[in-house]
């Protein structure tokens, strides 16, 4: 919490120097990768309508049909552990 004494401006509980912390840290680019971890070749194309989920390691990918399956791929090694597929 911040207070603010009466007829005083309102300071940055670091005292300002909060932008000058972030510059010192190492720049964005150096941070990410320049190649994927992983790739997985699903045995139907994912449809993008639908956000992938995330859970204990897996990636659950929708199917390109829809509702009518599911592909779960290790968030790890990027390895199918299975493709569900409802029969109807």
């Amino acid at each position: 919490m911040v207070h603010q004494a009466p007829g005083r401006p309102l300071r940055s509980p670091t005292g300002g120097q909060g932008h000058r912390v972030r510059q010192r840290r190492r720049p964005l680019r150096h941070r990410l990768r320049r190649s994927p971890r992983w790739t997985c070749q699903l045995p139907s194309l994912p449809r993008w309508d639908s956000a992938p989920v995330l859970a204990n390691g897996i990636l659950f990918v929708p199917s390109q049909l829809g509702t009518d399956g599911v592909h779960a791929v290790d968030a790890t090694t990027g390895r199918l552990k299975w493709t569900f597929r409802d029969p109807d």
